[in-house]
């Protein structure tokens, strides 16, 4: 009750005058409630068909139900089930206008939503009684992909081909770039490649997941000696240097390096005997 008026919050939050039209007075009686005057309404009351009564300044004054001449309003939707992300096009018929809660006044309305939602349309007749329809758009869930690899970074060279094995998880099928259509794949790569895969849940929904595999070559690694003449005589010293890598490890096919022979790659040392 506002101002000798009454008014009414529908579903969709959208506020309108059912009775009144702010002059104080008792006329009106047998016409459009909207169209007459109240002069101090209070204490209202439904009964079981709809009938709004209301005390008036020691009067009792009832309201019909509206009843809206647009009998054919209705919604429609491009697709009621979608996933998250995802867009679907509400289309509202059967009146002239048009209003949704969520404040769009055209028929046709595109929407994202993030969670399961409802949306109202309502449409006001020529003699102000409103009519609505009501359209629910369910949202799925995507699954989270997510790709796990056997080896960060692979090395290939020298005849020496490795390979990965990258794991999805996540989802329930499975499709890869290369064409596979299973969990796990092995590649061998040559080069650096990047692998994506595409999962689809339980609920139709899909995501993707990419990874990078990086490979790298084999360094080129040479010995040098610092003399043509071997063998060489015990208790002289050589020099072994090797190149084309960053770090060094030395070994001996008939004889184990040990600590103690002090060998760094391009430091003289001396050998023992046998190696």
């Amino acid at each position: 009750i506002d101002n000798r008026r009454i008014r009414k919050v529908n579903p969709a939050g959208i506020i309108t005058t059912i009775a009144g039209n702010g002059i104080a007075g008792y006329t009106g009686d047998g016409g459009q409630a909207t169209a007459a005057e109240l002069s101090v309404p209070s204490f209202l009351v439904f009964d079981n068909w709809g009938n709004l009564y209301l005390s008036d300044n020691n009067r009792v004054r009832k309201i019909t139900p509206c009843v809206s001449s647009i009998i054919s309003l209705s919604v429609t939707a491009t697709n009621t089930v979608i996933c998250a992300g995802q867009t679907t096009t509400l289309t509202a018929s059967g009146a002239t206008n048009y209003l949704w809660n969520i404040g769009a006044t055209n028929a046709a309305i595109s929407v994202t939503p993030t969670i399961t939602t409802n949306y109202i349309v309502t449409s006001i007749d020529s003699i102000g009684c409103q009519s609505s329809d009501t359209t629910t758009i369910v949202v799925n869930p995507i699954p989270t992909i997510t790709i796990h690899e056997s080896s960060p970074s692979l090395c290939i060279g020298n005849g020496l081909a490795v390979a990965d094995t990258l794991i999805a998880s996540g989802a329930t099928t499975y499709t890869w770039s290369t064409g596979a259509t299973t969990a796990t794949i092995t590649t061998t790569p040559t080069i650096t490649t990047t692998y994506t895969v595409t999962g689809t849940g339980t609920n139709g929904c899909i995501n993707t997941d990419t990874i990078r595999v990086t490979v790298d070559s084999v360094p080129n690694v040479m010995a040098h000696l610092t003399s043509t003449f071997t063998p060489i005589c015990s208790g002289d010293s050589i020099l072994l240097k090797g190149t084309g890598a960053n770090t060094y490890t030395w070994t001996s096919i008939s004889y184990t390096v040990t600590a103690a022979d002090s060998i760094t790659n391009g430091i003289k040392f001396t050998p023992m005997a046998g190696t």
